[in-house]
């Protein structure tokens, strides 16, 4: 639907960038009206407020917020920086390589959407019978490892097309994205990473520490962006995401390894 509703507010009623965003609100409101009719319709929602969920939603969410700020202000801070640091055409070869970057990680979070469910039915699992489950976590662990060495192939191999679709699609002025290309596709290859371990601190409700790290990291990336352009130039800032990215791939996971007890010696142990 998104992409139906940009070729009508953009291309066939000539509204430019405020199509596009007329396009993405007219998608979340539809598939909200949508969401909250199925929910309705299955009997979730209710018109009396429930005080221990909505206490329990509450603890869940607020420390959500800030994590999912975080991302929005790290990638903010860093065009602004490039386009005052460099110029507003370092600012467009940066947006061309996260364009591809984006697409890599569109099919990953299609992945993590199916994977996420799976892995909640689980974990709950576990919780029931811990004792009795240990090689279904072996099991588990097994998968997680699988899935990660596949990300790193997939954005390898996407890599490799990208830079054949841009040096056969752009005009040769766009050739400077190539230079960025690596640093975002590294940063997409720790993001994906992350989203294999994130989920853990989503099912145990441990969202505070969640959002400290990304956010904390993502003040950090500001200063980073800054030192890596005046260091290596406008590449500098696509450098610094990708540190960022592999910070928070690691700290989430070491967050996942506290928060959900599992045999989890054995993730890099390289044994089917």
């Amino acid at each position: 639907m998104n992409a139906a509703t940009t070729v009508v507010f953009v291309i066939i009623l000539l509204l430019g960038w405020q199509g596009r965003v007329y396009s993405m609100m007219c998608s979340v409101i539809v598939f909200g009206i949508i969401s909250l009719y199925i929910l309705y319709r299955r009997g979730y929602l209710e018109a009396r407020i429930r005080k221990e969920f909505l206490v329990q939603t509450l603890s869940f969410a607020v420390p959500i917020i800030p994590h999912a700020l975080s991302f929005w202000f790290r990638g903010g801070v860093e065009k602004i920086l490039l386009t005052n640091m460099c110029d507003l055409s370092e600012n467009g070869l940066y947006s061309v390589a996260l364009t591809w970057g984006s697409v890599v990680m569109m099919f990953l979070t299609a992945f993590n959407n199916a994977y996420a469910p799976y892995l909640y039915k689980k974990l709950a699992a576990f919780d029931k019978a811990p004792n009795e489950t240990v090689h279904q976590q072996h099991s588990l662990i097994r998968l997680i490892r699988l899935c990660l060495l596949g990300t790193v192939v997939f954005v390898v191999l996407s890599y490799l097309v990208s830079i054949v679709m841009i040096r056969s699609i752009y005009p040769a002025d766009y050739l400077g994205s190539l230079s960025f290309l690596p640093w975002v596709m590294l940063a997409q290859m720790f993001q994906g990473g992350y989203l294999m371990f994130v989920c853990f601190s989503h099912y145990t409700f441990r969202t505070k520490p969640l959002g400290i790290i990304t956010f904390t990291w993502s003040l950090i990336a500001c200063v980073l962006a800054w030192a890596g352009i005046r260091l290596f130039g406008p590449v500098g800032v696509s450098m610094a995401s990708a540190f960022v990215s592999f910070a928070i791939f690691v700290s989430v996971t070491l967050l996942a390894v506290r928060v959900y007890p599992m045999p989890w010696r054995h993730l890099f142990s390289f044994k089917l």
